[in-house]
């Protein structure tokens, strides 16, 4: 859902310079959900270990990157591993390629 207040800091913080990458949303949708929807962040879909896009990951021209996002190993909120899946896991991936890249 668009928020006034969340497009003023999207605004603000791309002024400063600084690069936004947010995961596209989940659900097999089309278009993307906010933040990700704002034109000043990079809006990042996920796809599986063969690069096709995973059933849940939005779609739509709005979806500028996508990276791996099924299976993915993580930790869950008491630490332990576990094994995920979705946009939020691809757009890690896009976040630590573009801080390489933009330092």
């Amino acid at each position: 859902m668009e928020s006034a207040v969340l497009k003023k800091a999207i605004q603000d913080a791309n002024e400063a310079g600084i690069l936004m990458v947010s995961s596209a949303g989940n659900g097999d949708i089309t278009g993307v959900e906010y933040p990700a929807a704002y034109e000043e962040v990079i809006a990042v879909g996920a796809v599986d270990t063969l690069a096709e896009k995973t059933e849940e990951s939005a779609v739509g021209e709005e979806v500028e990157l996508v990276a791996p996002g099924e299976q993915i190993l993580s930790d869950s909120m008491l630490g332990l591993e576990t094994v995920v899946s979705g946009t939020s896991m691809a757009a890690p991936h896009v976040t630590a390629v573009a801080a390489v890249l933009w330092q």
